[in-house]
């Protein structure tokens, strides 16, 4: 991202570094995955089949054929102050989660609400260049649980208007119908987005609350219109075009994956640890988590990362 685009940081390891670390935690955790990988190379296949598609994201993936993505099973896994702050890093370059949401009326009930969430996904605009004059790409995925349209009452209060008779004769129409696209795209630091330690709130034994700052750029403005156009169009496609509900990060504050803070860097100067994710100037220290990843991935869930780079600092460790 920093070499090629001039924005957030370079990764001081390559995909084939982490890849080994990918395969040993998936065999753990028991993680069902698609049998082709496409681009994204694999050593090995996923431990276990993918799972089964619900009606929704079938129903959306004939509008991902017509509109000539991909539209694959999304692997799933079978489970769930200032030190180190030398280069005063430590809590800058805080990353978040871009997103966006569209729900659809379809003309079937497709009981969205069942199966699994996110159970499809397509990532045509994963790429930090696959979208012309925005940097930093982006993932859509079958949505409704994320959209919390998952039972009658939120379809009463989100998806149908009115009340009396005509409510109750849309709810009978509605309920089930909905279907959501999801798109979480890339997170690039800027100044405005960091976290520190609050000046007056404490806890129960005196310590400073975390304080988390963020603030929306321009070229995430950008990226959320064009996730936005790409879920309307992926509605539109699969026979949902009339959207009940849009909402996304400039309406609230996203934590389902955030990233940085002690972000993997050679410089010691503008990064906190080293790519064995040791604290720079300390030889015992150790971050393992998201708060080291030097960018966010265009809208790729960081589990797995984190679980392969501590797997691998562990050998370092040893």
């Amino acid at each position: 991202m920093k070499s090629r685009f001039g924005v957030a940081a370079d990764w001081l390891l390559a995909y084939a570094d982490l890849e080994p670390y990918y395969v040993e935690v998936e065999r753990f955790l028991g993680v069902a995955g698609p049998g082709e990988a496409g681009d994204r190379w694999r050593s090995a296949p996923y431990p276990l089949p993918a799972h089964p598609l619900c009606r929704a994201s079938r129903k959306l993936g004939s509008g991902a054929a017509a509109l000539g993505l991909d539209w694959d099973a999304n692997p799933r896994c079978a489970i769930e102050r200032g030190l180190a702050n030398a280069s005063g890093q430590v809590g800058r370059n805080f990353l978040e989660s871009v997103a966006w949401t569209s729900v659809g009326l379809a003309d079937e009930a497709l009981l969205g609400f069942g199966g699994l969430p996110a159970d499809a996904i397509s990532w045509r605009y994963n790429r930090p260049d696959a979208v012309a004059g925005v940097i930093g790409g982006f993932r859509l995925s079958a949505a409704i649980h994320v959209a919390d349209m998952i039972g009658p009452i939120a379809h009463a209060q989100r998806a149908v208007r009115g009340s009396g008779r005509e409510h109750k004769r849309q709810m009978r129409r509605a309920l089930g119908s909905t279907v959501a696209v999801g798109a979480v795209g890339e997170s690039l630091p800027n100044e405005q987005s960091f976290v520190d330690l609050d000046p007056r709130q404490r806890d129960s034994l005196g310590r400073p609350l975390g304080r988390i700052h963020s603030y929306v750029d321009a070229m995430a403005v950008k990226r959320l219109n064009v996730m936005a156009g790409a879920a309307r169009s992926l509605l539109e496609a699969s026979g949902a075009a009339v959207l009940v509900e849009e909402f996304g990060t400039c309406d609230h504050f996203s934590s389902a994956h955030v990233f940085g803070t002690c972000r993997m860097g050679a410089d010691p100067r503008s990064s906190v640890v080293d790519a064995d994710l040791r604290a720079h100037g300390f030889s015992n220290l150790y971050a393992c988590d998201a708060s080291v990843l030097p960018s966010s991935g265009g809208g790729e869930a960081p589990s797995l990362t984190i679980q392969a780079l501590a797997l691998r600092a562990g050998d370092r460790i040893a």
